[in-house]
């Protein structure tokens, strides 16, 4: 798509953060700022959402190219795309939406963030112990990741019953939060 996009200078990328809250949002900034050293046009507006089908609905009819996609719908919208990458369906969440030919496909790049983040202070994941703090989408991302690279991977969640429904999904510990100091 990037590269469609370059050769047809004239055409303008319209997306959007989705989400609630997104008001605070600094992804339109560093979108712009980074489509701007690509050549590329874009618009990138904040829409707030918090129920996937409304969402799917204005992207349709708005004919947005693309969502950057937070919470509260990381994980409820998947049941409204069209199709989704291996990596989302094991993630169970996504980050990014794409409207394409009609379709709505749904994508992860949470997991190859974190990873690449943690390798920049630790190039060697494998074996390492890590705590993830929190049970939302990118959480989900993070122990996915993780365990790919073999790591060693313990989740805490301030509502244990939700953090260790999830630790339970993926085979790894729960540490209640009352027991870290």
């Amino acid at each position: 798509m990037l590269e469609e996009t370059r050769k047809n200078h004239s055409a303008v990328l319209k997306l959007a953060i989705i989400g609630s809250p997104v008001q605070h949002s600094l992804s339109p900034l560093l979108h712009f700022n980074a489509s701007q050293s690509l050549g590329i046009a874009l618009n990138f507006d904040k829409l707030e959402f918090k129920d996937p089908i409304k969402a799917i609905t204005v992207m349709r009819k708005e004919k947005y190219t693309g969502f950057s996609v937070t919470m509260p719908l990381k994980a409820s919208i998947l049941n409204h795309v069209t199709s989704m990458d291996p990596l989302t369906r094991q993630v169970k969440a996504t980050n990014t939406l794409i409207h394409k030919d009609q379709q709505i496909l749904a994508f992860n790049t949470d997991v190859f963030g974190v990873v690449q983040a943690l390798k920049e202070k630790l190039p060697r994941l494998k074996n390492r112990t890590v705590i993830v703090f929190g049970a939302g989408g990118a959480a989900r991302a993070a122990i996915v990741g993780l365990l790919k690279e073999q790591a060693t991977v313990f989740l805490s969640n301030r509502t244990s019953s939700k953090g260790y429904s999830l630790a339970q999904e993926y085979e790894i510990e729960f540490i209640s939060p009352q027991s870290i100091n």
